[in-house]
This record gives C-alpha cells, sequence and structure tokens, in this order.
C-alpha cells in the first residue's frame, strides 16, 4: 500500500543523536518496566503469567531438557495430551529460548519481555512500511506497546506472542495484496503459524480474516497509485489465489499443532451443547433430534433458532465465548488513564459498582492522550489516502468486535430496565444478539469454538496507533490547525472542571466510591485511593492538554524540529506512568522454595512410582477469608505464595504430584461431566468421612481442605490433609461386566444421563470394583492369546509407570478387565505378553475399551500376563510429517527461484 504522507522525518538533525533520541523512547520505558524483573529474581505475579503459564513452561522445559517430548501429562487430572493444548505452545520456535543454560525464572522473564520489544520494533517497521516518518512511527510504536491493551498481556503470555507478530502480519498481508508478492503471501504463512503455535490460533485467525476483507476491498476500488509490477505468473497475481495460498500454507505448517487439538476439541466440552448458538451447529442439533423424536422439521429449527437467538446459559463454553467483552463505559479509560481505578495491588476499580461490568481482560485501555488525539483526527472511512481509509475501518470494526457480549439485544435489556424499573422482563432475543461478535460467531465457520471478545480491541488499538503516527506527520508538515487547537483547550477545560467539581464534591464521592463489593483477592474498595485514581486521570488530560497546545501554539512545525521529538517523548513518558502500574512482579524465591505441602504429606510407598493424586477444591473455596477484609500492597505476592503452597490447580507440575481436577482451556467433556453429576450427588463434599466414591473410584490419595477457624494470616497451617483410606488402587481386576453402546451424541444432557446411569444407577451408587462399565459398539471379546496356566488368584500392579507408557503384571483367575485408572483417549495403544515359564511370549496388539466412562480397560481371559500401554498420538506424528515437508518445500522453492532469478541476471 503506498501513501502520499512524506518519508521526511522533522525532528533532531544529528543522525547519531536522533538514533539515539529513537532508541530510548521505547528503550528506556521498556526498561524500567521490564528491568526488574531482567536482572533481579522477580517474576510476573498476575493473571496466567503467573498461575498458569509459569508452571506449564517449566513442566515443558524440564521435559524436553530429558529429551522427550512432552505429549502427554500424567499430573493434570487422569492424563491429558499436553501436544492437544494449544495454551502449552509446545512447538512455538522461539520457546528455544527456554532451552539456554540459564535459570528458568530469568529465562521466562527474557520471553515475556523480549516479546514486549518485538510488538515494538513490528509496529515501528509497519508504520515505516507505510511511508511515516521515524518520529511518527516511534509515536506509532510507543503507543501500541506501552498501551493498555498489549502492555496488559504480559500477563496472558500467548496472546502477547500473538499481539506482537501482528505488525508484521499486516505488513505482510499489504505486500501480498498490494503488490501481488506471492513471497509475501510465504511470510503471512510463516507469520500466522508463528501466531497458532504461540498459542493464540484466534489472533490468527483474525490476521486471516482481515487479510480476507483487504483482498475484498482492493478487489472492488482500484489503489490511487500504481502497483508494483510483479515478475510472478500471472496465476499467481490473482489476490485470492495468494490468500488461499496463505491460509493452506498456514495449516500445512502449523499441522504438527493443528491437527490433534482438532481431535482433542471434538471431545471436549467446546462441542457439546444443548442449544446450537452457531448456524454450523444446526445440521448436528437437527440429526440429533431425528435420532431422539419423532418431531416436525419446521419445530425443531424454530427451537435451534431459539438457541441461536438466545442469551447462552451459564457454565456453558457458549456463555463462555462472550466472557471477557469490553463494556461500553470502558471507552472512557481512552481519555483518562485509569478513571475506572487500578485493579490491583490493593482493589481501587469502582467501575465494579456497574450491572454490566464482567471478567476484565485489560485492566485499562488507556494508549496515550496525543495519539488517541491525533487518531481521532485522522480516522475516515473516505480518506483519499488508502492507508488511511484501511486503518479507519480496522478501528471500527476492533471497538465494535470488542465489545461482545453487549449487543442489540443487552441494549434493548437497558432500555427496558431504565424505563420500566429492575423488575423488567428480558427480552425476546440474547443480550449478545446483534453485535458484531455474535455476527461472526453465526457466520465465520469454527469460530464458536474461540472465546473473549476483548482480543479484538487489539488490533483497534494497534490502528489507533498507526493513525496517530501519520497524523503526527502531517503536523510537522502543515499549519496546526484551529480544530486540533480546540479540540485540546476544550480537554483541558473540561477536565480541569471535572478536577475542581470532584474536589467540591469529594466527600460524597467517596462515600458513593465507598459501596463497591469487596474483590476476593484485592480486599475491600480503597475509596479514597480510588479517589485519587479519578482525579489524577482527569488532571493528567488536562495537564497534557495544555502542554500540547502550547507546544502546538505555533502554526508551523517545520521550523522548530525539536517540539516533533518532544511530543513524542513527552507521550512515552506520560503513558508510562500512567500504565507502569499494570507490570507486576514477586520474588522468584517463592516458585523455588518447596512448597510446605511436600513436607506435609507423608511419604506413599507406591508401587510403580506413579504420581499421589489429590484433590483440591475449586477456585475460591481455599482462599483464606481475610483477603476479601483487608488490603495490602504486597497481596500478589501473598497471592502467588499461597498459590503455590497449596497447589492451585497447574502449581502443582513444579512437583511430582497429580490435580484428579486440573481446569484447562480445552476440557474433555465426559470428564467434566463426571464431576458435574458427582457433585450433583454431593460425593465431592470434602466435610464427610473421605469416602467419597468418586474420589475413591480416581484413586485419590489426599484431599486439601482449609481449616475452618478463621485466620490473620495466610499460612499453611490453615491447610489440612485428609487421607483416603479406602481410595482403589490404580490398576484392578474386574470380573463382572456390563456394557453400553457409545454416547454419540455431543449434548451435555446426554452424556450426564450417562454418567449417572454408570456411576449412579436407579439413583445407587454402582459397586466398581466387583463390575466394570464397558462403552463400546460391540460386547468385548477376548483377544486370540495362548493359553497359559490359571493363576490361584488374581493380582494386578503397576511396575513401571512413564508419562508415555505404562506397564503392568495381572494375574486372572477367571476371565476379567484390567482396568487402568488413567484417561481413555483413543492415542493409548495396548500390547499383551503372556507369561510363559520365567519370561513373557512376544507381546500382541489388543484393543482398549472406555471403562466407567473415563478409565482404560483391557478384556483378558484367566491368565498371567504383561499388558503396557503405550502413547502413540497418530495425528500428531502425520501433522510432524506434513509441518517438516512444507517446510522443506518451501525452502526449496525459495532456493529454486532465487537462483533461477540469479541466473537471469
Amino acid at each position: 500500500m503506498i501513501s502520499s504522507a512524506s518519508q521526511s522525518s522533522p525532528g533532531v538533525q544529528q543522525p547519531w543523536l536522533k538514533r539515539i533520541l529513537l532508541l530510548s523512547v521505547i528503550l528506556l520505558p521498556w526498561c524500567w518496566l521490564f528491568g526488574p524483573s531482567l536482572i533481579t529474581d522477580q517474576t510476573p505475579a498476575f493473571r496466567d503469567a503467573a498461575h498458569f503459564h509459569y508452571p506449564t513452561f517449566h513442566w515443558a522445559a524440564e521435559q524436553w531438557q530429558k529429551k522427550q517430548i512432552p505429549l502427554w501429562n500424567p499430573q493434570e487430572n487422569l492424563g491429558s495430551p499436553t501436544m492437544s493444548d494449544l495454551s502449552s505452545s509446545l512447538f512455538y520456535p522461539f520457546k528455544l529460548i527456554f532451552q539456554l543454560p540459564l535459570p528458568f525464572p530469568a529465562l521466562y522473564s527474557w520471553y515475556i519481555a523480549l516479546h514486549v520489544l518485538l510488538a515494538a520494533y513490528g509496529t515501528y517497521r509497519l508504520s515505516r512500511y507505510w511511508q511515516a516518518s521515524s518520529w511518527g512511527a516511534s509515536l506509532a510504536a510507543v503507543s501500541y506497546t506501552l498501551g493498555g491493551s498489549l502492555l496488559s498481556q504480559h500477563a496472558n503470555v500467548i496472546y502477547l506472542v500473538s499481539a506482537a507478530w501482528l505488525p508484521f502480519a499486516l505488513q505482510s498481508t499489504d505486500r501480498m495484496l498490494v503488490q501481488r508478492n506471492w513471497r509475501s503471501a510465504l511470510s503471512l504463512a510463516l507469520l500466522l503459524t508463528f501466531m497458532t503455535l504461540g498459542g493464540d490460533p484466534q489472533s490468527a485467525y483474525h490476521a486471516g480474516l482481515l487479510a480476507g476483507l483487504y483482498a475484498l476491498v482492493l478487489s472492488r476500488k482500484r489503489a490511487q497509485q500504481p502497483e508494483a509490477k510483479s515478475t510472478s505468473p500471472r496465476w499467481l497475481q490473482n489476490r485470492f489465489i495468494l490468500l488461499i495460498l496463505a491460509g493452506a500454507l498456514t495449516l500445512l505448517l502449523s499441522a504438527i499443532q493443528v491437527l490433534p487439538t482438532w481431535q482433542w476439541t471434538r471431545q471436549s466440552r467446546r462441542t457439546a451443547y444443548t442449544q446450537p448458538h452457531s448456524i454450523y451447529e444446526l445440521p448436528a442439533t437437527w440429526k440429533r433430534s431425528d435420532e431422539a423424536s419423532k418431531n416436525t422439521r419446521s419445530g425443531q429449527q424454530a427451537d435451534s433458532l431459539g438457541g441461536i437467538l438466545a442469551t447462552p446459559a451459564k457454565q456453558t463454553h457458549h456463555r463462555h465465548i462472550y466472557h471477557f467483552s469490553v463494556g461500553p463505559w470502558r471507552f472512557a479509560e481512552l481519555l483518562w488513564p485509569n478513571i475506572s481505578g487500578k485493579m490491583y495491588p490493593v482493589h481501587r476499580r469502582w467501575i465494579n459498582q456497574f450491572p454490566g461490568e464482567g471478567r476484565i481482560w485489560s485492566p485499562t485501555l488507556y494508549l496515550g492522550w496525543l495519539p488517541l488525539l491525533l487518531a481521532c483526527m485522522a480516522w475516515s472511512l473516505r480518506s483519499p489516502d488508502q492507508t488511511v481509509r484501511w486503518l479507519s475501518y480496522l478501528v471500527l470494526l476492533g471497538v465494535l468486535a470488542s465489545l461482545g457480549w453487549f449487543g442489540i439485544g443487552w441494549l434493548i435489556y437497558e432500555i427496558q430496565s431504565a424505563v420500566q424499573g429492575p423488575s423488567a422482563t428480558s427480552p425476546a432475543i440474547g443480550q449478545p444478539v446483534g453485535g458484531l461478535y455474535w455476527l461472526l460467531v453465526q457466520v465465520l465457520p469454527g469460530y464458536v469454538q474461540f472465546r473473549y471478545p476483548a482480543k479484538w480491541f487489539i488490533v483497534a488499538s494497534l490502528a489507533l496507533s498507526l493513525l496517530a503516527g501519520k497524523q503526527l506527520d502531517l503536523l510537522a508538515q502543515q499549519p496546526v490547525s484551529n480544530r486540533l487547537r480546540r479540540l485540546l483547550a476544550t480537554s483541558a477545560v473540561v477536565s480541569g472542571l471535572a478536577a475542581a467539581c470532584l474536589l467540591i464534591f469529594k466527600t460524597s464521592l467517596i462515600q458513593q466510591l465507598g459501596r463497591t463489593a469487596a474483590h476476593p483477592y484485592w480486599g475491600p474498595i480503597e475509596a479514597t485511593l480510588a479517589m485519587q485514581d479519578i482525579l489524577a486521570a482527569v488532571v493528567q488530560t488536562a495537564l497534557l492538554s495544555l502542554g500540547c497546545w502550547w507546544l502546538l501554539s505555533r502554526r508551523q512545525l517545520s521550523k522548530r524540529r525539536w517540539i516533533v521529538p518532544a511530543l513524542v517523548c513527552l507521550t512515552a513518558a506520560e503513558i508510562t506512568l500512567a500504565n507502569g502500574w499494570l507490570v507486576i512482579s514477586s520474588s522468584d524465591k517463592q516458585w523455588q522454595a518447596l512448597p510446605s505441602i511436600e513436607s506435609q504429606l507423608p511419604s506413599l510407598n507406591l508401587s510403580g512410582n506413579h504420581p499421589t493424586r489429590i484433590y483440591r477444591p475449586r477456585y475460591g473455596k481455599l482462599i483464606p477469608n481475610y483477603w476479601s477484609t483487608t488490603s495490602s500492597w504486597l497481596r500478589h505476592e501473598e497471592i502467588v505464595s499461597w498459590d503455590r503452597n497449596t497447589f492451585l490447580p497447574r502449581h502443582h507440575l513444579l512437583s511430582s504430584h497429580a490435580l484428579v481436577e486440573s481446569p484447562g482451556s480445552i476440557q474433555s467433556a465426559d470428564y467434566r461431566s463426571l464431576w458435574e453429576v458427582a457433585r450433583t450427588q454431593g460425593v465431592t463434599d470434602v466435610a464427610n468421612d473421605g469416602n467419597q466414591p468418586l474420589l475413591s473410584l480416581l484413586g485419590v490419595d489426599y484431599l486439601i481442605t482449609k481449616h475452618p477457624a478463621e485466620t490473620t494470616s495466610a499460612t499453611t497451617a490453615d491447610i489440612q490433609f485428609q487421607q483416603l483410606q479406602s481410595r482403589f488402587p490404580r490398576a484392578w481386576i474386574s470380573h463382572k461386566l456390563v456394557h453400553f453402546p457409545p454416547v454419540k451424541s455431543s449434548s451435555p444432557d446426554d452424556l450426564r444421563a450417562r454418567t449417572e446411569n454408570v456411576f449412579f444407577p436407579f439413583g445407587k451408587n454402582r459397586d466398581l470394583r466387583t463390575s466394570a462399565v464397558v462403552e463400546s459398539e460391540e460386547k468385548p471379546e477376548f483377544p486370540k492369546l495362548p493359553t497359559t496356566n490359571v493363576p490361584a488368584i488374581d493380582s494386578c500392579r503397576i511396575v513401571d509407570y512413564q508419562d508415555q507408557e505404562v506397564t503392568i503384571e495381572a494375574q486372572l483367575a477367571s476371565p476379567g478387565m484390567v482396568i487402568l485408572s488413567d484417561t481413555y483417549t483413543e492415542n493409548w495403544r495396548a500390547t499383551v505378553a503372556v507369561k510363559q515359564g520365567k519370561g513373557y511370549r512376544d507381546p500382541e496388539v489388543v484393543p482398549i475399551y472406555r471403562t466407567n466412562r473415563v478409565m482404560r480397560g483391557i478384556y483378558l481371559p484367566a491368565g498371567s500376563y504383561r499388558i503396557t500401554f503405550r502413547y502413540h498420538p497418530t495425528l500428531f506424528w502425520i501433522g510432524s510429517l506434513v509441518t517438516l515437508l512444507t517446510c522443506l518445500a518451501c525452502s526449496s522453492a525459495l532456493l529454486l527461484l532465487r537462483n533461477h532469478s540469479s541466473a537471469e541476471v
């Protein structure tokens, strides 16, 4: 895309001084924000960066160092396929950094900080590509990188990775579609692969979607300036062919991750639904209805469309789709930094009083007052500059899509509530219905599998920053418009008046702020500090407006070259001061110290060295009571320490123990239905005597409970451990079989009904020690094994337990099912060797049956055997081969064409 903006760079004329200032404008804030974690023992202490990605990345790094591909994790639930969990980002090439001979905490901090720096470089590079000056590009880089949308993603590492690659992807898209450059199609495919392998395929989907929209725009209207000539074959100059090429190569390059994830997602809660909430789910729903009843087609369609137009039910994936939506009131944060109140380390976020305020993705949206003002001046859907026009569309799309839950249905509901009062009935359509994100869920194939609309605001943030950089160049080339000066004066006056009103009504406002509900982690609202945040927000905007008004008071900036650099430096400083609180860290000693839980758990003499299984109550059940009633500036460190010592899910990966309930981004629908039914039956109530049927069946060794007495500090003395005495062995034999056909429906109701029938037939506990429930197309049959001496009694023990291989020695006095209480998936293979004298015959492959809903079972005749389970994910190996061959093919094509071009010259 060629812009008419000049490439001249106003500002400091000495090249060396200019380079130093350009580097300093981003490097100094970067060092100030991330320096403590890079040169000390500090690591991020907020959200997923602390309690999810740190232990996950650490576990995976250890597996790689052991020369083992971390395909399966036996410490998650009853075992889970790590390779299928996108958030683990196992195959992201730049995670090779974790193999360097440095402490993991330091590598983890560098991994995060370098991706922030990568985002700055990519934005600068993209802005320069679109003909911005060096200072305009610097302003864009500062605004995007230090803005709340990106900077807050240091706490959601996989989304920071995708945000860092987004500017590069937009540049490759432009080159591919405008210059008809097929090499840029390869580059775009590689970048989308980085985003996918980095853990965020949704952002890669967004980038591909934007590329498709851009291709449509260019095909309908010619670019104003002539396009660069291409030496590619004519058929390869077609934009849509290039787009298809880039998309196909992305799928092939990321096949190593996409194929296993697709296989696991089909079995997850994301595909389990009662009513469809996407048009792509209608066929499966109609088919399921036809099999279940004889309803007429019209009736089925009405019910299905009712699901699409309704508000998704709570505790379902379809409801989670719209979590982390950006409430429209939050756009005030773009004007006044932290106007909503800072979220941590003490609770000052008063905006939680809004009834619609839900889960928060980015604690602040602020990207700088001057960049916002300049972007708003440049924004135009009819601009003669094609770049400005495209960026304006990106802003519009990003903002509207980020609203998510707040669609037309929500607006109708709010209007009804305002007119009829709180007792107003819900509207005929669901609250997200009519919004852009809802429309994307309906129209785009597979989009219903994704979630979190706030991810779209990162696109809007980048586009606003790039528009600001272009507008800054216009300021340097043309007289400062009266419109801009009036806007600055108006914002200064309005913010000043707001500050005066706040001071006048300070006492009553503090009382109103004090009504904000306490946060379970950060404690009660600090109303006085919240008031200070509001006052500081309006004062900062007033001062910035006055300062910018003074700097721009002279109409010709080209004669005063120091003004533009001063504006950029001022913006970098004010955004850093406004958003610096987002980056919060704690001492790594809390991670490295051995948790007290390790010393409190008695050592168990477990045959086979399999992990000790622990049941920890769900989130919130073990939170110290005093957190919600007191505030502390070190609460973030207390949270890290407490979570580490009480085995918050994922924290247990830093030890050798396993949690039987550890939620993840993609959860097995069968396993989740088991827990839902168990809680309905009350069998996981830790106040019981410890003989809960489900926990016993899963082989839980210990329960973690909280001492009922109130405490004034979070110590491990508040944690109690309860040992299950009657737990099942990890492997056992059942001689009585109960057969069910497999559940072919993805309906949660059907899964729940089957789970209840397996574990609680007729409302009573099934004795699974003596019987096993098998789900298969046909009843299990004995494998054709040679006859052996029949033992007098049964015995079954695990002789070796590895992450991806389990060996069992079993003796069956009569035919029966050998059951291993590990997760059943179709990727496990089993071989059986018949005992012969002191040794064993050559092993033979035998089928594995889904047993007791979530476990593995093998049906054997009487005899003595050695059974070996090996993890063999076929689609992973196919995907690995596809990725490898695609890399070789692309490299060969580039090399051959390069040699061909050299020969022609």
